[in-house]
C-alpha cells in the first residue's frame, strides 16, 4: 500500500513527477494522481482512496496549489484525520492560517538534492518506510514561518534556481539591476536566471526588452546529449528545461511586445548574459559549459572560491572581443527556433 500521499496544483506537475521519481528510487511508497489514477477510473473516488490509505502527505506550497480547491479539500481532509502533513515551500506564496505554523522543507532556496535529503528525512520521521539506506534524522533550519492571507498573481510562478551559490546569486541580481535598455541572454536551461521575476518585471515595466535562449525541451535528441554531456538524468534535464521556459512564458504573455524567447536544437558551449549591446556601456558575461558542470557547481556550494569562470567583458575596454562573442550570439539566435508561448512556435 503506499504510504506517502502528494498533493499539488496542476501547474506543478513536472517538479512533482521528478519529485516522485526521486522518493521512489530512494525507496518510498508513493501515491500520486498521474500514475496511481487508472484510465477510465472515478477520479474523486480514487483520490479518496489515496487519501485513506497513506500515513504521511506532501503538500507542495505555490500559488497554483493554493488557489487549488482540490488541493485545500485534499489536504483539510488528511489534516482532519489527524495524519502528519509535511508543506514543502516550492514557491513563496500565503497560506491558510491553518499551515502558518507548520514546519517546511525549503525547495525554493535550497538546492534540490539538500532539501531532497530534508524531505526523506522529514517523511522517515513520521514513519514512512525507505528501503534504501539514507543519512540519519537531519533537523530542518529555524526558518520563517509561512505567510498567511491571499495568493499572488501569475508572475509569482517564476521559480529560483536549482543550484546557485550566494555570490553567484548577488552577481546575477547587480547585473540585471544595471540594465539600462535589453538584455540578451542564453544558456541550457536558464535555471540561473529565470527566477529573478521582481527584477525582470521591474526592467520590463520600464520598457527594457529581454531576449532569452535556452536548450529545446520538446527536442529529445539535444535533451538527451545535453544531460550526458553534464552528467545528469535526461528525465531530470527535461524537467529543468520544460519549469524554466515555463517560467519564461510567463514572463512573455505578461510583456508580448518586449519579451523574445528562442530555443536550440543543439547542445551550446557557452552561455550568455550581454546587457545593453548596442552602448559603450554595455557589458557582457560569458560562461563556459564543462563536462558534468553539475558536479562543479555542486563543489561550490562548499568550497566559495570555485565557482566555475566566466569571462567579464565590458565593452569600453574590451570591444573587440565583445564584437566576437556578440557575432556567436547573433548567430545563434538566427539559427534558434522562436517560441512564442501563446501557440508553441511561430
Amino acid at each position: 500500500m503506499p504510504q506517502i500521499f502528494i498533493s499539488y496544483g496542476r501547474a506543478d506537475e513536472v517538479f512533482c513527477r521528478t519529485l516522485s521519481k526521486d522518493l521512489d528510487e530512494s525507496g518510498g511508497d508513493i501515491w500520486i494522481d498521474v500514475d496511481d489514477i487508472r484510465a477510465g477510473e472515478d477520479w474523486a473516488a480514487a483520490i479518496q482512496t489515496g487519501l485513506d490509505a497513506c500515513s504521511v502527505m506532501i503538500l507542495v506550497i505555490s500559488p497554483a496549489s493554493m488557489q487549488s480547491r482540490r488541493v485545500r479539500e485534499e489536504w483539510k481532509y488528511f489534516h482532519s484525520q489527524d495524519k502528519p502533513l509535511i508543506p514543502l515551500l516550492l514557491e513563496p506564496t500565503p497560506v491558510s492560517y491553518e499551515l502558518h505554523s507548520l514546519q517546511y522543507v525549503n525547495f525554493h532556496t535550497q538546492r534540490y538534492d539538500i532539501a531532497l535529503k530534508q524531505l526523506i528525512s522529514e517523511l522517515a520521521r513520521t514513519g514512512a518506510q525507505f528501503t534504501k539506506p539514507f543519512a540519519q534524522h537531519i533537523p530542518l533550519p529555524v526558518q520563517p514561518p509561512l505567510p498567511t492571507g491571499q495568493a499572488p498573481g501569475p508572475l509569482a510562478m517564476i521559480r529560483p534556481p536549482l543550484l546557485q551559490s550566494k555570490a553567484e546569486y548577488n552577481r546575477i541580481e547587480n547585473m540585471i539591476a544595471n540594465i539600462k535598455q535589453e538584455v540578451w541572454i542564453s544558456g541550457i536551461s536558464l535555471n540561473k536566471v529565470a527566477p529573478y521575476r521582481t527584477l525582470f518585471s521591474a526592467l520590463l515595466n520600464q520598457n527594457k526588452k529581454a531576449r532569452f535562449m535556452l536548450v529545446n525541451p520538446n527536442n529529445a535528441e539535444t535533451v538527451k546529449e545535453t544531460s550526458d554531456y553534464v552528467g545528469q538524468e535526461t528525465d531530470l534535464m527535461w524537467s529543468r528545461l520544460t519549469v524554466c521556459l515555463n517560467d519564461l512564458c510567463k514572463l512573455q504573455k505578461a510583456y508580448p511586445a518586449l519579451v523574445e524567447i528562442r530555443l536550440m536544437n543543439w547542445r551550446p558551449s557557452v552561455g550568455y548574459f550581454i546587457s545593453d549591446p548596442d552602448s559603450e556601456q554595455g557589458v557582457m558575461t560569458v560562461s563556459p559549459y564543462f563536462y558534468q558542470i553539475d558536479r562543479i557547481n555542486e563543489d561550490s556550494q562548499s568550497n566559495p572560491c570555485c565557482d566555475p569562470p566566466f569571462l567579464h567583458l565590458p565593452q569600453l575596454t574590451e570591444k573587440q572581443w565583445f564584437d566576437v562573442y556578440r557575432q556567436d550570439f547573433e548567430r545563434m539566435w538566427s539559427e534558434a527556433q522562436p517560441w512564442e508561448c501563446a501557440n508553441g512556435k511561430k
